[in-house]
């Protein structure tokens, strides 16, 4: 395998991945339910995230994102990560539950009574 490098510097094509990966794992009929859950595709979008705020503290001085990554300030995308998580046969396993939230949830983030919140909520529905 060579060490081909991908990489996107224009903030537009970026926040389109963005918008992409927040549709793929997000939507509502989901086809592929590894992509919800994947811990590989929940990193690299916290990564395009990450890249989308310092470009945006870049150009503009400022950035908009610290409120919207509040999972709490986005109850449809919450109510969809519970759905997928619902459906899952390993959830049974408690010492996982937090790392199985946050890889659902992401690129949001939550506090850790939030989680709490969110895993009993979880616990009720199955």
């Amino acid at each position: 395998m060579d060490n081909t490098i991908f990489e996107i510097s224009d903030y537009y094509e970026l926040l389109n991945l963005h918008k992409a990966l927040l549709e793929a794992r997000f939507h509502e009929g989901i086809d592929n339910r590894y992509l919800a859950g994947s811990p590989i595709i929940a990193q690299i979008h916290k990564r395009i995230i990450s890249s989308l705020i310092s470009m945006e503290l870049s150009r503009k001085g400022s950035e908009s994102w610290s409120e919207w990554i509040k999972i709490s300030n986005r109850k449809d995308y919450l109510e969809r990560a519970i759905d997928n998580i619902i459906n899952l046969e390993s959830w049974d396993n408690d010492s996982e539950k937090n790392e199985i939230v946050k890889t659902y949830i992401s690129p949001f983030v939550a506090t850790d009574e939030e989680i709490e919140e969110i895993i009993e909520q979880i616990d009720l529905k199955n």
